[in-house]
């Protein structure tokens, strides 16, 4: 059975989710399977992105409307957040306080 190396051990992830429309009902039934990943210890962060519409978003360097921008904003914004979750979770994988000989699995 595989298991989490030290590396990957309490790691940030953020949680995306796609849409062809631009409904804004939230579906994120999909995202079940994204964190129900077996012994990987991932660390979901407090916020996520949702992109509505997907077939007309971030094409090319410049927005194309006031969505488009609004859309780049909170993928930046959300990226920022997830380097400094990295940051703080590498002191802990640093400490010691993960003992992957003793507790290979996750939950």
């Amino acid at each position: 059975m595989k298991t989490c190396s030290p590396l990957m051990a309490r790691c940030p992830q953020v949680s995306c989710s796609l849409s062809l429309r631009e409904s804004r009902r939230s579906n994120f039934s999909g995202v079940a399977w994204i964190s129900s990943y077996k012994n990987t210890r991932l660390c979901y962060i407090p916020d996520h992105v949702i992109v509505r519409n997907v077939g007309q978003m971030l094409h090319g360097d410049e927005p194309a409307d006031e969505h488009d921008q609004a859309l780049r904003g909170r993928i930046t914004y959300s990226l920022r957040v997830l380097i400094e979750y990295a940051k703080a979770l590498r002191l802990v994988r640093e400490s010691g306080v993960i003992d992957l000989k003793a507790f290979p699995y996750g939950m």
